[in-house]
């Protein structure tokens, strides 16, 4: 089994770790994660600095023009990179060099569960400043009964000594038996009702013991595989859960699961991101008409471009009161010449007004249904509209190459200036 855990503390350097037990074969542990308030980057910048102060007798130095610093990203670059030449071993030392390097060293300060717990052994008060936990079982041979007793002796140590933990993520390593184990576990736990974040796929009834409990749930990520649509409507899911949620990621098929989660989350609900395969059910477009808090909508869609449900999805995105930041993807990577998207054709005469934020990267058009989003007299474009992103594709017409995608592409750009709105092309 894997583990993940974040820390937050105000200690400066981690505890020095002593040195490991060996987990068992078939069970191994992602490293936990210190995470340590940082101080600026612009604190620190990267040029050199004197040792010590200069006497109280020297010469007053001149003003000097100020340090010039590096950009964030290069910086990244730059941290990332050496963290990759740094060994295990010495990534406990390495990380005391800055802060700012403490976080992409976490991954080598725990190596597996017998660390985490021992340590956790040795500096008990370190346990109150695990916020964050990422489990992952991965087994080299078959899951058995023995393995789910090695799992849950380990959890449990792990739990007692970390009571504070408000974010969970359950991965699933291909055996579909483990993450439910585990989510079965935490459920008993007292972790569960002091769940604020979690993410987890539905497996079956440990996922669903877990989701009664988590009480104060704010933020769900749930999706399932293939392997698991026969169990994607299992009767032991209740009509409602206890949870009202502000953020969810539903990449289930299953309007049923999508009900009961947000049957308490209605008028919570500011972020979501699910798939266009929930939407025919009339149940998910009722939902969707009481959603008056939804600011951020991300939708997949898998169905079908000949699917006469694009108008009923049209109809239930322009009903939403609220909404600032809409992204469309249709799936699959989008060329030049493509046919409008049925949805984009049934969208955009009628946008949110409430609109600032919209992603046409992922999603065919034909650039006139832009151009007459804001040139056609019956047709309004959202007051508040600000932003579009255009497929990357469009950075090929707007290059000259073919005079006809230039001339079109051309105007729709033109078009979002003299309306205030900038146009974005996503680089391939």
């Amino acid at each position: 089994m894997h583990t993940n855990a974040v820390l937050e503390s105000s200690l400066g350097a981690p505890h020095p770790l002593a040195s490991a037990f060996s987990s068992p074969p078939f069970i191994h542990f992602i490293p936990l994660l210190l995470l340590v308030p940082l101080l600026p980057l612009t604190a620190m910048p990267l040029t050199a600095m004197p040792l010590t102060e200069a006497p109280s007798s020297a010469l007053p130095l001149a003003v000097s023009e100020p340090t010039l610093r590096l950009p964030f990203d290069v910086l990244d670059l730059i941290i990332e990179k050496a963290v990759r030449l740094v060994e295990t071993r010495t990534a406990r030392h390495f990380c005391l060099i800055h802060k700012a390097l403490l976080p992409p060293l976490n991954a080598g300060l725990w190596s597996n569960d017998a660390l985490l717990r021992r340590t956790l052994l040795e500096a008990p008060h370190l346990g109150q400043h695990v916020l964050a936990v990422q489990l992952a079982v991965d087994f080299d041979e078959h899951f058995t009964e023995d393995n789910c007793a090695q799992i849950e002796r380990s959890l449990n140590k792990i739990i007692s000594a970390c009571p504070n933990v408000k974010s969970l993520v359950i991965h699933d390593q291909g055996e579909i038996e483990a993450p439910d184990e585990v989510a079965a576990i935490v459920a008993r736990s007292s972790w569960a009702r002091n769940l604020r974040d979690l993410q987890v796929d539905y497996t079956g009834d440990g996922a669903v013991a877990l989701l009664k409990q988590a009480v104060q749930l704010r933020t769900l990520a749930i999706g399932g595989s293939g392997e698991m649509d026969s169990l994607l409507n299992t009767p032991s899911l209740p009509f409602s859960l206890p949870f009202s949620l502000v953020d969810l990621d539903f990449q289930l098929y299953s309007p049923h699961i999508f009900v009961s989660i947000t049957a308490h989350s209605l008028s919570t609900l500011t972020s979501l991101r699910l798939t266009t395969l929930v939407f025919p059910h009339l149940e998910v477009q009722q939902c969707f008409s009481a959603m008056v808090a939804l600011r951020i909508l991300h939708l997949d869609g898998f169905t079908s471009r000949d699917d006469p449900q694009f108008r009923s999805i049209a109809s239930a995105i322009s009903g939403l009161p609220n909404l600032e930041d809409l992204t469309l993807v249709m799936g699959r990577r989008v060329q030049l010449g493509d046919p409008t998207h049925p949805l984009a054709t049934a969208l955009l005469p009628r946008l949110p007004l409430s609109l600032q934020r919209l992603d046409l990267s992922h999603i065919p058009i034909h650039p006139a249904l832009l151009i007459r989003l804001f040139n056609f007299r019956n047709i309004t474009p959202p007051p508040s509209l600000r932003k579009i992103v255009l497929p990357g594709a469009v950075s090929k017409a707007l290059d000259g190459t073919v005079a006809e995608d230039l001339m079109w592409w051309s105007t729709v750009i033109e078009c979002c200036a003299v309306n205030g709105v900038e146009a974005l092309v996503l680089c391939e």
